[in-house]
């Protein structure tokens, strides 16, 4: 899932630790992107992948903000 491919571009860097413990956690969660992609003619400019890797790198420059 989403979780496994954040981790993969932190290349054990940090542990990532998912508990689900929270009573009102969301448990499944599906997007569906066709109404702003009708109504607005919304367009991805990147894709999952590249965008996570970007989002991954952009938090370990600024990290020491963070923590």
């Amino acid at each position: 899932g989403m979780i496994k491919k954040i981790s993969l571009f932190f290349n054990d860097e940090i542990k990532l630790n998912v508990t689900n413990s929270s009573k009102k956690e969301i448990l499944f969660e599906k997007l569906n992107y066709k109404k702003i992609t009708n109504e607005l003619k919304w367009n991805q400019k990147t894709n999952l992948d590249i965008g996570l890797k970007k989002t991954v790198d952009w938090y370990k420059k600024y990290k020491s903000y963070f923590i």
